[in-house]
């Protein structure tokens, strides 16, 4: 069994150069392999991403087609690695994936939890990736995949979106109100300048 953007080996002493090889499915659809290596003991081939999941012939092109064997091709594995989505983000603004492996034209999907899906296009940095969320993109939690070689992969199982970045508040004065004469009361206030260190 070989995954699908992965590579096989077959071993053989009657492989030459010009040999291609290709996969039959019980249809009759065919697909092309990528023959990598040739070697006195065999031969290393890429199987496409594109190949669907199952069990093929492994078929030998030379003077005419020979059947080698079968072949289980099983679901792709991610192709990027490190992987690191941001556990929350905001709308509108640019969100940071890190990862190696990920392709110029791949694209993000956030999925809601009522099923409803958003896509969008992603564009390569030196650490990964960067999407920017669309302002209008509703509050919740997303499920986050990557689309790229035309599979689709779960990156992250949740990703919360906010509208708007949180308000940072700082501690700028304490209040006190005391008793003072008979029906009234007194306010003392204390500012805090933010020097190093903060005083009061």
């Amino acid at each position: 069994s070989v995954h699908a953007g992965g590579e096989g080996t077959v071993q053989w002493n009657g492989f030459k150069q010009a040999d291609r090889l290709f996969l039959a499915s019980s249809s009759g659809t065919e697909y092309e392999l990528t023959v990598k290596t040739v070697t006195s003991s065999g031969l290393v081939f890429k199987v496409s991403y594109e190949v669907p999941d199952g069990t093929y012939k492994l078929m030998l092109v030379r003077d005419a087609k020979t059947e080698l064997g079968s072949l289980k091709v099983l679901a792709p594995e991610l192709p990027v690695s490190g992987v690191k989505v941001p556990s929350d983000a905001v709308a509108g603004e640019t969100v940071v994936i890190s990862g190696l492996g990920f392709e110029a034209g791949c694209r993000i999907v956030l999925e809601d939890a009522s099923g409803e899906k958003v896509s969008l296009d992603a564009e390569l940095t030196g650490s990964g990736i960067s999407v920017v969320l669309p302002e209008d993109l509703a509050e919740g939690s997303y499920k986050v995949y990557l689309e790229q070689y035309g599979r689709t992969w779960v990156l992250s199982g949740s990703m919360t979106v906010r509208s708007s970045a949180a308000a940072v508040k700082t501690l700028t004065a304490v209040r006190y109100y005391a008793p003072f004469l008979e029906g009234s009361e007194i306010l003392m206030e204390w500012l805090i300048e933010r020097e190093s260190p903060a005083v009061l």
